[in-house]
Protein backbone atom coordinates (compact mmCIF):
# COMPACT_ATOMS: atom_id res chain seq x y z
CA UNK A 1 0.00 0.00 0.00
CA UNK A 2 1.37 3.13 -1.13
CA UNK A 3 1.06 5.42 2.29
CA UNK A 4 0.70 9.53 2.17
CA UNK A 5 -0.19 10.25 5.34
CA UNK A 6 -1.02 14.40 6.25
CA UNK A 7 2.11 14.65 8.41
CA UNK A 8 5.31 17.14 7.84
CA UNK A 9 7.68 16.61 5.39
CA UNK A 10 11.24 18.77 5.53
CA UNK A 11 13.12 20.42 2.61
CA UNK A 12 16.48 19.57 4.99
CA UNK A 13 15.75 16.50 4.16
CA UNK A 14 15.58 16.27 -0.07
CA UNK A 15 18.42 18.83 -0.33
CA UNK A 16 20.23 16.05 1.66
CA UNK A 17 18.76 13.44 -0.47
CA UNK A 18 19.57 15.38 -3.58
CA UNK A 19 22.96 16.86 -2.68
CA UNK A 20 22.43 18.82 -6.59
CA UNK A 21 20.53 21.57 -4.49
CA UNK A 22 17.03 19.87 -5.82
CA UNK A 23 18.25 20.09 -10.10
CA UNK A 24 18.98 16.30 -9.38
CA UNK A 25 15.16 15.89 -8.47
CA UNK A 26 14.48 18.44 -11.07
CA UNK A 27 12.70 20.81 -8.75
CA UNK A 28 13.68 24.52 -7.86
CA UNK A 29 14.99 24.11 -4.09
CA UNK A 30 13.34 26.48 -1.54
CA UNK A 31 14.82 27.85 1.84
CA UNK A 32 16.33 25.17 4.17
CA UNK A 33 13.90 24.74 7.13
CA UNK A 34 10.59 24.94 5.48
CA UNK A 35 7.86 22.39 6.15
CA UNK A 36 5.56 20.64 3.50
CA UNK A 37 2.38 19.07 4.51
CA UNK A 38 0.21 17.43 1.79
CA UNK A 39 -3.46 18.52 1.22
CA UNK A 40 -6.63 17.12 1.59
CA UNK A 41 -6.49 16.58 -2.40
CA UNK A 42 -3.73 14.33 -2.12
CA UNK A 43 -1.85 16.41 -5.26
CA UNK A 44 -0.57 19.34 -3.50
CA UNK A 45 1.32 20.98 -0.82
CA UNK A 46 1.05 23.69 1.87
CA UNK A 47 4.12 25.22 2.91
CA UNK A 48 4.97 27.08 6.06
CA UNK A 49 8.13 27.02 8.38
CA UNK A 50 9.39 24.36 10.56
CA UNK A 51 10.56 24.01 14.06
CA UNK A 52 14.15 25.60 13.17
CA UNK A 53 13.75 29.00 12.82
CA UNK A 54 17.62 29.68 13.56
CA UNK A 55 17.43 28.46 9.44
CA UNK A 56 15.36 31.24 7.90
CA UNK A 57 16.80 34.14 7.24
CA UNK A 58 16.25 37.95 5.91
CA UNK A 59 15.06 36.20 2.06
CA UNK A 60 12.70 33.12 1.82
CA UNK A 61 11.87 31.71 -1.56
CA UNK A 62 9.15 28.74 -1.93
CA UNK A 63 9.49 26.40 -4.39
CA UNK A 64 6.85 25.81 -7.31
CA UNK A 65 6.72 22.52 -6.21
CA UNK A 66 7.49 19.84 -3.56
CA UNK A 67 7.99 15.83 -4.08
CA UNK A 68 7.24 16.62 -7.57
CA UNK A 69 3.68 18.01 -6.51
CA UNK A 70 2.74 22.06 -6.57
CA UNK A 71 2.82 24.05 -3.61
CA UNK A 72 -0.01 25.63 -3.75
CA UNK A 73 -1.14 27.37 0.08
CA UNK A 74 0.67 29.31 2.49
CA UNK A 75 -0.99 27.39 5.39
CA UNK A 76 -3.14 29.63 8.30
CA UNK A 77 0.31 30.90 10.58
CA UNK A 78 2.58 29.63 8.47
CA UNK A 79 5.25 32.47 9.17
CA UNK A 80 3.36 33.51 12.24
CA UNK A 81 6.17 35.57 14.32
CA UNK A 82 8.72 35.08 12.04
CA UNK A 83 11.23 37.87 12.79
CA UNK A 84 14.36 37.65 10.74
CA UNK A 85 12.31 37.63 7.02
CA UNK A 86 12.94 40.50 5.53
CA UNK A 87 11.08 39.41 2.42
CA UNK A 88 9.66 36.28 0.62
CA UNK A 89 9.46 34.90 -2.98
CA UNK A 90 6.38 33.06 -3.63
CA UNK A 91 5.89 31.01 -7.03
CA UNK A 92 3.11 30.95 -9.53
CA UNK A 93 1.81 28.23 -8.04
CA UNK A 94 0.14 29.82 -4.93
CA UNK A 95 -3.35 30.19 -4.68
CA UNK A 96 -4.30 30.48 -1.07
CA UNK A 97 -2.75 32.34 1.40
CA UNK A 98 -3.88 31.05 5.14
CA UNK A 99 -5.51 33.05 8.23
CA UNK A 100 -2.78 34.75 10.06
CA UNK A 101 -0.01 33.37 7.26
CA UNK A 102 2.26 36.52 8.15
CA UNK A 103 1.08 37.61 11.80
CA UNK A 104 3.74 39.73 12.98
CA UNK A 105 5.98 39.19 10.93
CA UNK A 106 7.18 42.44 11.76
CA UNK A 107 10.19 43.08 9.81
CA UNK A 108 8.87 42.01 6.14
CA UNK A 109 9.16 44.74 4.19
CA UNK A 110 7.71 43.77 1.02
CA UNK A 111 5.57 41.14 -0.92
CA UNK A 112 4.65 40.34 -4.42
CA UNK A 113 1.63 38.74 -4.51
CA UNK A 114 1.45 36.57 -8.04
CA UNK A 115 -1.62 36.00 -10.29
CA UNK A 116 -2.22 32.81 -9.46
CA UNK A 117 -3.57 33.71 -5.70
CA UNK A 118 -7.33 33.38 -5.16
CA UNK A 119 -7.81 33.55 -1.02
CA UNK A 120 -6.08 35.35 1.60
CA UNK A 121 -7.02 35.24 4.84
CA UNK A 122 -8.04 37.23 7.86
CA UNK A 123 -4.93 39.10 9.43
CA UNK A 124 -2.71 37.62 7.08
CA UNK A 125 -0.19 40.49 7.04
CA UNK A 126 -1.63 42.10 10.48
CA UNK A 127 1.51 43.65 12.14
CA UNK A 128 4.02 43.33 9.86
CA UNK A 129 5.07 46.64 10.95
CA UNK A 130 7.04 47.57 7.78
CA UNK A 131 5.34 45.87 5.48
CA UNK A 132 4.97 48.92 2.69
CA UNK A 133 4.67 47.09 -0.73
CA UNK A 134 2.39 45.07 -1.32
CA UNK A 135 -0.30 44.47 -4.03
CA UNK A 136 -3.35 41.98 -4.64
CA UNK A 137 -4.14 41.59 -8.09
CA UNK A 138 -7.46 41.50 -9.94
CA UNK A 139 -7.34 37.66 -9.35
CA UNK A 140 -7.90 37.72 -5.60
CA UNK A 141 -11.42 36.66 -4.98
CA UNK A 142 -11.89 36.28 -1.24
CA UNK A 143 -9.81 38.85 1.63
CA UNK A 144 -10.63 38.22 4.76
CA UNK A 145 -10.77 40.46 8.03
CA UNK A 146 -7.77 43.09 9.22
CA UNK A 147 -5.35 41.72 6.66
CA UNK A 148 -3.38 44.56 6.40
CA UNK A 149 -4.17 46.31 10.17
CA UNK A 150 -1.36 47.45 11.65
CA UNK A 151 1.40 47.62 8.51
CA UNK A 152 2.94 50.77 7.26
CA UNK A 153 1.10 49.76 4.16
CA UNK A 154 -1.90 50.86 6.55
CA UNK A 155 0.01 53.53 8.24
CA UNK A 156 0.29 55.58 4.76
CA UNK A 157 -2.00 58.08 4.40
CA UNK A 158 -1.51 58.01 0.34
CA UNK A 159 -2.76 55.04 0.02
CA UNK A 160 -5.97 55.98 1.58
CA UNK A 161 -8.98 57.37 -0.35
CA UNK A 162 -10.48 60.13 2.23
CA UNK A 163 -12.32 57.48 4.25
CA UNK A 164 -11.57 53.93 3.36
CA UNK A 165 -8.53 51.69 2.17
CA UNK A 166 -7.96 50.31 -0.72
CA UNK A 167 -5.45 48.19 -2.19
CA UNK A 168 -5.82 48.40 -5.86
CA UNK A 169 -9.54 47.15 -6.46
CA UNK A 170 -10.10 45.86 -2.99
CA UNK A 171 -11.73 48.21 -0.53
CA UNK A 172 -9.78 46.51 2.65
CA UNK A 173 -10.04 49.05 5.46
CA UNK A 174 -12.59 52.38 7.20
CA UNK A 175 -11.25 54.94 9.32
CA UNK A 176 -14.61 55.58 10.45
CA UNK A 177 -17.60 53.32 10.95
CA UNK A 178 -20.37 54.25 8.38
CA UNK A 179 -23.67 55.91 8.48
CA UNK A 180 -26.75 55.37 7.37
CA UNK A 181 -26.73 54.86 3.85
CA UNK A 182 -23.39 53.60 2.49
CA UNK A 183 -22.24 53.49 -1.19
CA UNK A 184 -19.20 51.44 -2.33
CA UNK A 185 -18.09 52.90 -5.56
CA UNK A 186 -17.38 52.13 -9.33
CA UNK A 187 -14.63 49.56 -10.29
CA UNK A 188 -14.32 48.09 -6.21
CA UNK A 189 -13.92 44.18 -7.04
CA UNK A 190 -14.25 43.32 -3.48
CA UNK A 191 -15.68 44.43 -0.30
CA UNK A 192 -12.46 42.61 2.35
CA UNK A 193 -14.07 40.47 5.24
CA UNK A 194 -15.57 42.29 8.24
CA UNK A 195 -15.73 45.78 6.51
CA UNK A 196 -18.72 46.68 8.19
CA UNK A 197 -18.88 44.09 10.92
CA UNK A 198 -21.01 44.94 13.86
CA UNK A 199 -22.29 48.43 12.54
CA UNK A 200 -24.74 49.10 14.68
CA UNK A 201 -25.62 52.67 12.99
CA UNK A 202 -25.69 51.02 9.10
CA UNK A 203 -29.11 51.12 7.76
CA UNK A 204 -28.60 50.46 4.15
CA UNK A 205 -25.54 50.07 1.75
CA UNK A 206 -25.38 49.98 -2.36
CA UNK A 207 -23.08 48.10 -3.57
CA UNK A 208 -21.26 49.13 -7.10
CA UNK A 209 -22.08 47.02 -10.16
CA UNK A 210 -18.13 45.87 -10.46
CA UNK A 211 -18.25 43.99 -6.91
CA UNK A 212 -17.49 40.35 -7.36
CA UNK A 213 -17.32 39.72 -3.60
CA UNK A 214 -18.75 39.90 -0.77
CA UNK A 215 -16.25 39.14 1.88
CA UNK A 216 -16.78 36.94 5.18
CA UNK A 217 -18.35 38.72 8.45
CA UNK A 218 -18.43 41.88 5.80
CA UNK A 219 -21.99 42.57 7.44
CA UNK A 220 -22.15 40.55 11.07
CA UNK A 221 -24.52 42.04 13.46
CA UNK A 222 -25.72 45.33 11.56
CA UNK A 223 -28.57 45.01 13.36
CA UNK A 224 -30.02 48.04 11.70
CA UNK A 225 -29.19 47.18 7.91
CA UNK A 226 -32.23 46.55 6.14
CA UNK A 227 -32.17 48.28 2.49
CA UNK A 228 -29.58 46.36 0.79
CA UNK A 229 -29.28 45.12 -3.24
CA UNK A 230 -27.13 42.59 -4.22
CA UNK A 231 -25.79 43.15 -7.77
CA UNK A 232 -25.43 40.59 -10.76
CA UNK A 233 -22.01 41.24 -10.77
CA UNK A 234 -21.47 39.61 -7.08
CA UNK A 235 -20.82 35.75 -7.65
CA UNK A 236 -19.04 35.15 -4.12
CA UNK A 237 -20.91 35.69 -0.30
CA UNK A 238 -18.64 34.66 2.20
CA UNK A 239 -19.28 32.54 5.26
CA UNK A 240 -21.37 35.00 8.32
CA UNK A 241 -21.39 38.07 5.63
CA UNK A 242 -24.95 38.77 7.00
CA UNK A 243 -25.29 37.08 10.20
CA UNK A 244 -27.52 38.13 12.84
CA UNK A 245 -28.87 41.24 10.13
CA UNK A 246 -31.54 41.47 12.59
CA UNK A 247 -33.61 44.18 10.56
CA UNK A 248 -33.42 42.38 6.60
CA UNK A 249 -36.63 41.56 5.66
CA UNK A 250 -36.95 40.32 1.85
CA UNK A 251 -33.44 39.61 -0.12
CA UNK A 252 -33.31 38.43 -3.79
CA UNK A 253 -29.73 36.67 -4.66
CA UNK A 254 -28.36 37.04 -7.79
CA UNK A 255 -28.42 35.06 -10.82
CA UNK A 256 -24.55 34.91 -10.17
CA UNK A 257 -24.42 33.35 -7.42
CA UNK A 258 -23.93 29.36 -7.48
CA UNK A 259 -23.41 28.37 -3.25
CA UNK A 260 -24.25 30.12 -0.30
CA UNK A 261 -21.59 29.60 2.83
CA UNK A 262 -22.21 28.28 5.96
CA UNK A 263 -23.57 30.92 8.69
CA UNK A 264 -24.27 33.54 5.82
CA UNK A 265 -28.12 34.59 7.17
CA UNK A 266 -27.56 33.06 10.33
CA UNK A 267 -30.10 34.91 12.54
CA UNK A 268 -32.05 37.02 10.43
CA UNK A 269 -34.31 37.07 12.37
CA UNK A 270 -37.03 39.26 10.73
CA UNK A 271 -35.90 37.70 7.55
CA UNK A 272 -39.24 36.30 5.70
CA UNK A 273 -38.83 36.05 1.66
CA UNK A 274 -35.61 35.48 0.01
CA UNK A 275 -35.08 34.46 -3.64
CA UNK A 276 -32.89 31.93 -4.49
CA UNK A 277 -31.09 32.02 -7.75
CA UNK A 278 -32.13 28.86 -10.41
CA UNK A 279 -28.30 27.92 -10.33
CA UNK A 280 -27.37 27.45 -7.17
CA UNK A 281 -25.77 24.32 -6.44
CA UNK A 282 -24.63 24.14 -2.36
CA UNK A 283 -26.28 25.94 1.02
CA UNK A 284 -23.63 26.00 3.42
CA UNK A 285 -24.32 24.34 7.28
CA UNK A 286 -26.68 26.80 9.70
CA UNK A 287 -26.73 28.71 6.11
CA UNK A 288 -30.21 30.28 7.60
CA UNK A 289 -30.00 29.19 11.15
CA UNK A 290 -32.48 30.93 13.59
CA UNK A 291 -34.46 32.79 10.35
CA UNK A 292 -37.43 32.29 12.70
CA UNK A 293 -39.49 34.81 10.26
CA UNK A 294 -38.86 32.84 7.46
CA UNK A 295 -41.84 31.25 5.58
CA UNK A 296 -41.12 30.08 2.25
CA UNK A 297 -38.15 28.92 0.33
CA UNK A 298 -37.80 28.11 -2.99
CA UNK A 299 -34.59 25.68 -3.57
CA UNK A 300 -34.05 25.13 -7.17
CA UNK A 301 -33.36 21.81 -9.44
CA UNK A 302 -30.03 23.13 -9.84
CA UNK A 303 -28.78 22.29 -5.89
CA UNK A 304 -26.58 19.32 -4.95
CA UNK A 305 -25.35 19.76 -1.37
CA UNK A 306 -27.15 21.13 1.61
CA UNK A 307 -25.41 21.57 5.16
CA UNK A 308 -26.10 20.23 8.40
CA UNK A 309 -28.62 22.46 10.36
CA UNK A 310 -29.37 24.75 7.71
CA UNK A 311 -32.82 25.65 8.10
CA UNK A 312 -32.31 24.93 11.91
CA UNK A 313 -35.15 26.67 14.09
CA UNK A 314 -36.67 28.09 10.76
CA UNK A 315 -40.15 27.28 13.00
CA UNK A 316 -42.52 29.24 10.42
CA UNK A 317 -40.89 27.79 7.46
CA UNK A 318 -43.40 25.90 4.96
CA UNK A 319 -41.84 22.47 4.20
CA UNK A 320 -43.38 19.78 2.24
CA UNK A 321 -44.23 16.95 4.13
CA UNK A 322 -43.32 13.26 3.28
CA UNK A 323 -43.95 9.96 5.35
CA UNK A 324 -41.99 10.88 8.40
CA UNK A 325 -39.97 13.82 7.22
CA UNK A 326 -39.45 17.00 5.84
CA UNK A 327 -38.61 18.45 2.23
CA UNK A 328 -38.05 21.63 0.82
CA UNK A 329 -37.66 22.24 -3.47
CA UNK A 330 -39.63 24.27 -5.76
CA UNK A 331 -43.08 23.98 -7.49
CA UNK A 332 -41.68 21.21 -10.26
CA UNK A 333 -40.72 18.71 -7.35
CA UNK A 334 -41.20 19.50 -4.00
CA UNK A 335 -39.08 16.86 -2.68
CA UNK A 336 -35.61 17.29 -4.00
CA UNK A 337 -34.29 17.85 -0.64
CA UNK A 338 -34.70 16.20 2.95
CA UNK A 339 -34.35 18.42 5.19
CA UNK A 340 -34.96 16.40 8.46
CA UNK A 341 -36.71 13.62 9.37
CA UNK A 342 -39.64 14.25 12.11
CA UNK A 343 -39.64 11.62 14.36
CA UNK A 344 -36.39 9.40 15.40
CA UNK A 345 -38.26 6.50 16.43
CA UNK A 346 -40.30 6.15 13.07
CA UNK A 347 -40.08 4.94 10.02
CA UNK A 348 -39.08 6.78 7.12
CA UNK A 349 -39.95 6.25 3.53
CA UNK A 350 -37.59 8.61 1.40
CA UNK A 351 -39.66 9.99 -1.67
CA UNK A 352 -38.61 8.50 -4.83
CA UNK A 353 -38.17 12.18 -6.53
CA UNK A 354 -35.77 13.09 -3.67
CA UNK A 355 -32.03 14.02 -4.95
CA UNK A 356 -30.72 15.52 -1.85
CA UNK A 357 -30.03 14.06 2.07
CA UNK A 358 -29.57 17.29 3.42
CA UNK A 359 -26.85 17.42 6.45
CA UNK A 360 -27.94 16.01 9.68
CA UNK A 361 -30.75 14.88 8.12
CA UNK A 362 -31.20 11.35 9.57
CA UNK A 363 -29.03 12.34 12.70
CA UNK A 364 -29.80 10.21 15.47
CA UNK A 365 -31.96 7.97 13.96
CA UNK A 366 -33.37 4.87 15.42
CA UNK A 367 -34.01 2.44 12.36
CA UNK A 368 -32.33 -0.64 11.64
CA UNK A 369 -32.07 0.01 7.99
CA UNK A 370 -32.84 2.63 5.00
CA UNK A 371 -34.22 1.94 1.44
CA UNK A 372 -31.96 5.09 -0.27
CA UNK A 373 -33.85 5.42 -3.81
CA UNK A 374 -31.99 5.74 -7.49
CA UNK A 375 -32.34 9.14 -7.49
CA UNK A 376 -30.13 10.25 -5.29
CA UNK A 377 -27.06 12.38 -6.01
CA UNK A 378 -25.51 13.02 -2.43
CA UNK A 379 -25.83 12.52 0.90
CA UNK A 380 -24.35 14.99 3.21
CA UNK A 381 -22.02 16.33 6.28
CA UNK A 382 -23.14 14.63 9.59
CA UNK A 383 -26.18 12.51 7.57
CA UNK A 384 -26.38 9.81 8.91
CA UNK A 385 -24.20 10.45 12.34
CA UNK A 386 -24.95 8.20 15.55
CA UNK A 387 -27.78 6.26 13.67
CA UNK A 388 -26.88 3.40 16.28
CA UNK A 389 -29.10 0.81 15.27
CA UNK A 390 -28.50 0.99 11.69
CA UNK A 391 -27.21 -2.54 10.04
CA UNK A 392 -28.00 -2.41 6.75
CA UNK A 393 -27.79 0.29 4.13
CA UNK A 394 -27.28 0.05 0.04
CA UNK A 395 -26.19 3.28 -1.47
CA UNK A 396 -26.97 3.64 -5.24
CA UNK A 397 -24.48 4.33 -8.58
CA UNK A 398 -26.47 7.93 -8.25
CA UNK A 399 -24.56 8.90 -5.53
CA UNK A 400 -22.03 11.34 -6.49
CA UNK A 401 -20.78 13.03 -3.35
CA UNK A 402 -21.36 11.54 0.50
CA UNK A 403 -19.84 14.75 3.01
CA UNK A 404 -17.73 14.44 6.13
CA UNK A 405 -18.93 12.06 8.62
CA UNK A 406 -21.88 10.99 6.70
CA UNK A 407 -22.08 7.76 8.89
CA UNK A 408 -19.28 8.33 11.97
CA UNK A 409 -20.88 6.74 15.25
CA UNK A 410 -23.01 4.40 13.22
CA UNK A 411 -21.63 1.30 15.71
CA UNK A 412 -24.12 -1.67 14.46
CA UNK A 413 -23.09 -0.95 11.12
CA UNK A 414 -21.04 -4.56 9.57
CA UNK A 415 -20.62 -3.74 5.75
CA UNK A 416 -20.78 -1.33 3.17
CA UNK A 417 -20.23 -0.85 -0.75
CA UNK A 418 -18.91 2.45 -2.01
CA UNK A 419 -20.58 2.51 -5.33
CA UNK A 420 -18.39 2.98 -8.35
CA UNK A 421 -19.79 6.38 -8.25
CA UNK A 422 -17.64 8.12 -5.97
CA UNK A 423 -13.96 9.02 -6.05
CA UNK A 424 -12.96 9.98 -2.96
CA UNK A 425 -13.82 9.04 0.74
CA UNK A 426 -14.60 11.70 2.97
CA UNK A 427 -12.71 12.88 6.53
CA UNK A 428 -14.04 10.76 9.29
CA UNK A 429 -16.80 9.39 7.25
CA UNK A 430 -16.95 6.04 8.77
CA UNK A 431 -14.95 7.13 12.09
CA UNK A 432 -16.58 4.63 14.99
CA UNK A 433 -18.38 2.42 13.20
CA UNK A 434 -16.88 -0.13 15.97
CA UNK A 435 -18.31 -2.94 14.13
CA UNK A 436 -17.79 -2.72 10.17
CA UNK A 437 -16.01 -5.47 9.01
CA UNK A 438 -15.99 -5.08 5.16
CA UNK A 439 -15.82 -2.40 3.36
CA UNK A 440 -15.98 -2.35 -0.73
CA UNK A 441 -14.12 0.24 -2.19
CA UNK A 442 -14.05 0.49 -6.48
CA UNK A 443 -11.23 1.55 -8.32
CA UNK A 444 -12.99 4.47 -9.09
CA UNK A 445 -11.70 5.97 -5.55
CA UNK A 446 -7.86 7.84 -6.13
CA UNK A 447 -8.18 9.47 -2.16
CA UNK A 448 -9.00 8.03 1.30
CA UNK A 449 -8.93 11.78 3.60
CA UNK A 450 -8.07 11.78 6.93
CA UNK A 451 -9.56 9.89 9.70
CA UNK A 452 -12.06 7.95 7.35
CA UNK A 453 -11.52 4.54 9.10
CA UNK A 454 -10.73 5.62 12.41
CA UNK A 455 -11.77 3.78 15.38
CA UNK A 456 -13.02 1.08 12.80
CA UNK A 457 -11.34 -1.69 15.09
CA UNK A 458 -13.35 -4.78 13.58
CA UNK A 459 -12.17 -3.93 10.09
CA UNK A 460 -11.18 -6.98 8.95
CA UNK A 461 -11.74 -7.09 5.10
CA UNK A 462 -11.12 -4.30 1.99
CA UNK A 463 -12.79 -5.53 -1.25
CA UNK A 464 -11.18 -3.18 -3.75
CA UNK A 465 -12.37 -3.30 -7.37
CA UNK A 466 -8.73 -2.84 -9.28
CA UNK A 467 -5.43 -4.28 -9.16
CA UNK A 468 -2.89 -4.08 -6.51
CA UNK A 469 -1.44 -1.86 -8.25
CA UNK A 470 -4.27 0.46 -8.27
CA UNK A 471 -4.42 0.20 -4.66
CA UNK A 472 -0.40 1.43 -4.80
CA UNK A 473 -1.78 4.69 -6.44
CA UNK A 474 -4.70 5.16 -3.98
CA UNK A 475 -3.47 8.37 -1.61
CA UNK A 476 -4.41 7.72 2.13
CA UNK A 477 -4.68 10.04 4.37
CA UNK A 478 -3.71 9.91 8.54
CA UNK A 479 -5.81 8.56 11.09
CA UNK A 480 -6.51 5.15 9.03
CA UNK A 481 -4.26 2.46 10.01
CA UNK A 482 -6.91 0.02 10.51
CA UNK A 483 -6.27 -0.08 6.40
CA UNK A 484 -3.48 -1.53 6.70
CA UNK A 485 -4.23 -3.91 9.34
CA UNK A 486 -7.17 -5.01 7.30
CA UNK A 487 -7.00 -7.67 4.03
CA UNK A 488 -7.15 -6.28 0.76
CA UNK A 489 -8.95 -8.74 -1.69
CA UNK A 490 -8.24 -7.27 -5.39
CA UNK A 491 -9.92 -7.41 -8.36
CA UNK A 492 -12.94 -8.11 -6.51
Amino acid sequence: MKRKPLITLFAVFCAFSCPFAFSACGEERGTEGLEYELNEDGNSYSVKVGNDLSLIGEKVVIPPTYNGKPVTAIGDSAFRFVYAMESIKLPDSITYIGFDAFFDCRNMKKINIPDSVTYIGSRAFERCTYLSEISFPDTVKHIGESVLYNTAYYFNEDNWQGNELYNNRHLIALKEAATDNYEIKDGTLTIAGGLFKENVNLTGIKIADSVTTIGSYAFQGCTKLKNIDIPQTVTSIGNDAFRDCKSIESLALPDSITSIDSFTFNGCTNLKNITLPEGLTSIGGWAFNECINLENISVPNSIITIGGSAFRWCHNLNYNIYDNARYLGDNANPYTALIEIINETEPCTINENTKILAGNSFSRFEGSEITIPDNIISINDTAFDSCENLTELTIPDSVKFIGNSAFQHCSKLESIVIPNSINQINSYLFSYCTNLKSVTIPKSVTLINAGAFLECVRLADIYYTGSEQDWKNVTIMNENEKLSEATIHYNF
